[in-house]
């Protein structure tokens, strides 16, 4: 099986990682990054990108299942404009990849509390991945 995953530095994304790497029915591995990882190992891919331009990585996207962890925190963002992109905008476009590839299933990792009528925009945002 051939998993794709984008947003792999996180602590539940690094997790998920190390359990897809020992999975024995998990043949590769594809990862979608902004930095470097600080391993390899047999099963990995690793395709270091500008998010921006993750539109140009469609034909990498064909794979049994797809899994987002992506997102971050407004410190890191800067702004809640700069995080709507790393949180909807980014997902939103590797999502539409995988669907133009084929991939029969996405897993979206969202967040604890995500509600449309949320008062806090970061539950908002995610509701709306």
């Amino acid at each position: 099986m051939k998993v794709l995953l984008i947003g792999s530095s996180g602590a539940t994304a690094e997790y998920l990682l190390d359990c897809l790497l020992a999975d024995s029915r998990v043949t590769e591995v594809v990862v979608f990054v902004r930095k470097p990882l600080s391993f390899t190992h047999s099963k990995l891919k690793v395709f270091k990108i500008h998010f921006d331009e993750l539109h140009l990585y469609e034909n990498q996207c064909a794979a049994d299942v797809a899994i987002s962890c992506l997102g971050t925190m407004l410190q890191q963002a800067g702004s809640k404009d700069n995080q709507w992109k790393v949180d909807y905008e980014y997902q939103l476009q590797f999502a539409k990849n995988c669907t133009k590839q084929g991939v029969p299933h996405f897993i979206l990792l969202s967040a604890i509390a995500a509600s449309s009528t949320s008062r806090f925009f970061y539950n908002r945002m995610k509701r709306k991945s």
